[in-house]
């Protein structure tokens, strides 16, 4: 992990250990912005009650190749957001075995999931 992001993180939790006594209700990151929520997250130093990561990818993709990458992300997703577990077995297995090497910070961007929501329909929205 670079350095520059470390120094940057821990900045961030001094200011907001300083300003928020160490609470926020939300983070989000996108982009870059979501390796800070991320590594706030697993440093585990202030208290984040949700992390949001956002990502442009699909926004700047052209409107084929958008639909194409959310029929094929969206599938795989949406059982970890929904149920809290892969469809594909074989990819919660590699994933639990990343989880067990890496540790905290995969944990840590897991939980920020959540627990299962059954109520979640995993439905592509359009703005297109």
């Amino acid at each position: 992990m670079c350095l520059c992001l470390q120094a940057e993180n821990k900045k961030t939790e001094v200011y907001l250990k300083t300003r928020c006594g160490g609470h926020i209700r939300a983070a989000y990151g996108c982009s870059l912005g979501g390796s800070f929520v991320g590594l706030l997250v697993a440093r585990q130093n202030i208290h984040i009650a949700y992390g949001i990561l956002g990502s442009s990818d699909l926004d700047q993709a052209s409107p084929l190749a958008a639909k194409l990458q959310a029929d094929f992300l969206l599938p795989l997703i949406a059982p970890v957001v929904r149920d809290g577990k892969l469809k594909a077995k074989s990819l919660q297995k590699r994933l639990d075995k990343h989880a067990r090497e890496l540790g905290d910070c995969v944990k840590a961007f897991l939980k920020m999931f959540g627990e299962a929501r059954p109520y979640m329909a995993g439905r592509k929205l359009s703005t297109v």
